[in-house]
This record gives C-alpha cells, structure tokens and sequence, in this order.
C-alpha cells in the first residue's frame, strides 16, 4: 500500500461452503394441495443447522427439523391450517350454575390442530347495572378442544356468583378467542349475550 492509501476497517474473506443434504416430508394429514399458496424457506448457518419457516402468514404450520446419521435434514411439515381457518367460530350457551358452558362450533374444523387460549368477561344484568364478574384468561384446564370445536366451562370460573349462572339471569359474554400454531397466531372476538334457561 502506498502513503495515503485508504483502507477499509473490515474485510470479508472467504472461508468456504457449508452445504447440508435436505429433504422434505409431509406429514399433516391433509393434503399438501390445500396450502399452494405458500412455500418453505429453508436456511444453513455456519454450523451446519438446518432453519425452515414459511414464506407468509396465509398458513400457520408446525415445523420440525431432524437429521439422520449421515447429518442429512429432513424439514417435516406435521401440522398445517389455512390462516383464515382459524376464526370461523361461532358461539352460544348451555346449561346452567357450575355445569354452565359456552360451545365455540368450529365451521373449518381445525380446532384439534391449534392452540386455542382465551380472555373472557363475563357480566351478569342487575335490575339497572351490569356487573362485571370476571375479567381474565381463562385457565387452561377449562378449554376443552376437538376438530368440531371448543368448549368453555365458565360456570367453573373463580369469582362468579352461581346465583349469577342461575336458570332465568341474563348474561353477557365476551370472549377474546386466539388461535395459535407454529409461532403465528390470529385472534377473534365473539359477545353472546342471553337469559339462561
């Protein structure tokens, strides 16, 4: 270099390829035709790992990533869903007192597929004034999930009078449904508001 030359911080050099063997599996039990308009994007880092994810959020899936002896990747789809599936709920009310439920009917019917958690509030119609009677997540263990839908056990939730959840008490019910899988989620509201029977 001669007097005065300008020379850069950082250099970049060269260092090699890391190239790793990938193959692809499909093992959602729908078929790979449903999701078309989405693509796997796969990446090696230096060390050699294997990342996938999707190319856009129209579909939510559950990927894994496994090597075999040889240090070949197999990218396995397990679970998949059409973002748009995961808020087609519709809800009403059963029952009464403790036994008092909120049935969410699933119309794409993939609700054993995803992770559904919920924040509800629920409030009961004095003579003039609603009362809120509660207002948090709902625990997990009163979220009950398969491919038709989901069911809630709001009678069982803490704080609420059962004089409140009695047969002839109007109630109104708001749930905050969100729908997760593979690190994508979508959120739905639904108000149900009755006189229970």
């Amino acid at each position: 270099l001669g007097a005065s030359s300008n020379v850069n911080d950082t250099y970049r050099i060269w260092a090699g390829r890391v190239t790793v063997p990938v193959n692809y599996a499909w093992s959602n039990s729908r078929p790979q035709q449903d999701f078309t308009s989405d693509s796997v994007i796969t990446t090696v880092d230096a060390s050699g790992q294997v990342q996938a994810q999707l190319a856009n959020a129209s579909v939510f899936a559950d990927l894994s990533v496994i090597y075999d002896a040889n240090g070949a990747a197999t990218v396995s789809v397990n679970k998949a869903v059409l973002a748009s599936e995961t808020t087609r709920l519709s809800g009403s009310l059963a029952g009464n007192s403790q036994n008092a439920v909120v049935n969410l009917t699933d119309a794409a019917q993939v609700s054993d597929l995803v992770t559904t958690t919920i924040h509800a509030v629920v409030k009961s119609q004095g003579f003039i004034f609603a009362y809120t009677r509660f207002d948090n997540d709902v625990p997990a263990n009163l979220i009950s999930s398969t491919a038709q839908g989901v069911v809630v056990k709001i009678g069982q939730l803490a704080g609420i009078p059962s004089g409140d959840i009695a047969s002839g008490k109007k109630l109104k019910v708001t749930l905050v449904i969100t729908r997760s899988l593979g690190g994508n989620s979508a959120s739905q509201t639904l108000e149900i508001a009755v006189r229970i029977l």
